[in-house]
């Protein structure tokens, strides 16, 4: 081989290296670059799971209150409601089996107080007028009895003053 021939070689050679080196270096390069940008799509990835389990979580909770709500809604009474309140009363009697006479006291809806007061006259034997006080305690009204007496004459007989503290008017 001639000197010539041999330079070239050794040219073409270290021309080819330095290609394949610059070539090693750019994907080197471009594939950090990728890599970059799928760390950063896997964070929006990440970001956006946590999102979507804050949105049903929230939705979980919301469906949670919304029921809760409807509970606390069924606690309070309203002005039209207090039909509902007083057949409460009537039914809690023919359970007990007891007689009831109910008495408007004052009613919120006339005189502007924030609760309405009842006067209810229970007749029948003791243990059925115990167990109506029981229902009484047990409505699903917040509510409080402001006079209670117990007596008996021929048969048992309560009488009740209570007043309905759950009352939105």
């Amino acid at each position: 081989m001639s000197p010539i021939n041999s330079k070239i070689l050794l040219f073409l050679g270290a021309t080819s290296i330095l290609v394949v080196l610059l070539l090693g270096a750019a994907s080197y390069w471009y594939l950090l670059r990728l890599a970059g940008e799928i760390a950063g799509i896997k964070l929006e990835l990440a970001a956006t799971d946590q999102r979507i389990k804050n949105t049903k979580a929230l939705e979980k909770v919301l469906t949670v209150s919304q029921e809760e709500r409807g509970r606390l809604d069924g606690i309070f009474v309203s002005r039209d409601e207090l039909i509902h309140f007083i057949e409460d009363l009537e039914e809690g009697a023919k359970a007990s089996e007891v007689r009831l006479e109910v008495e408007a006291l004052s009613s919120a809806a006339r005189s502007g107080e924030s609760a309405s007061s009842f006067r209810l006259d229970v007749q029948g034997s003791f243990a059925a007028v115990f167990k109506y006080l029981l229902l009484l305690e047990n409505l699903p009204y917040e509510t409080s009895f402001e006079q209670m007496n117990l007596e008996f004459s021929e048969e048992w007989r309560g009488f009740y003053v209570i007043k309905i503290l759950s009352y939105e008017s």
